[in-house]
């Protein structure tokens, strides 16, 4: 007697945790597997519990320690970039989210969080960078395919040459060394880069 292709050894009610681990398991075990979910797979722990609950405190455990570092004489920098200034976050409407990274005084990356939509297939790149002890610089020049969400990384971690570029010390000796002439004014390129966002 042959199976029917409608004929399954285990069937999930509900794409939740539970549902998924129960079939993939079984599957993997060689079982024929089915999942019956109405909603998205990976229900309310996936998209509005656990998961991203998880990744908001990770995020301001992350923020609490880089500003209590200095008490333990420990120089870090905090450098940030908003997903809404990346051009494929706003082809695809994933623009809320930022990018935090924090680094040593010597720009090496100590530690980095992603809050987007997308973060889980991101991150890994500061993954890496943090275990490997990283400088930013290894970041900003990695290729990144354009456009790609991952450029966020690039940009935040660009955030470290972009605050020494942007000092009154480095303007007065550009304008020395280039013989310039002209208004002393700071220019953020994140302000500029907001404003043609927002047009």
């Amino acid at each position: 007697m042959s199976e029917s292709p409608d004929t399954f050894d285990l069937v999930c009610i509900g794409g939740g945790v539970g549902g998924l681990v129960a079939s993939v398991g079984a599957a993997e075990l060689g079982a024929r597997a089915a999942i019956i979910e109405r909603g998205d797979l990976g229900g309310d722990c996936l998209h509005f519990g656990c998961v991203p609950s998880k990744g908001l405190i990770h995020a301001a455990r992350l923020a609490a320690q880089a500003r209590r570092m200095g008490e333990f004489g420990v120089e870090v920098q905090v450098l940030r970039f908003p997903m809404s200034l990346v051009d494929r976050a706003i082809i695809e409407g994933e623009g809320a989210g930022f990018c935090k990274v924090v680094c040593d005084s010597k720009g090496r990356i100590v530690g980095a969080d992603l809050v987007s939509v997308s973060a889980g297939e991101i991150l890994h790149e500061f993954a890496l960078a943090v275990r490997k002890r990283l400088h930013v610089r290894e970041v900003v020049d990695t290729i990144h395919v354009y456009p790609t969400l991952a450029q966020v990384n690039k940009r935040a971690a660009g955030q470290f040459y972009a605050q020494k570029l942007f000092t009154p010390k480095f303007r007065k000796k550009m304008k020395w060394t280039f013989g310039l002439k002209g208004r002393d004014e700071v220019v953020d390129p994140l302000a500029l880069d907001a404003d043609e966002a927002g047009k």
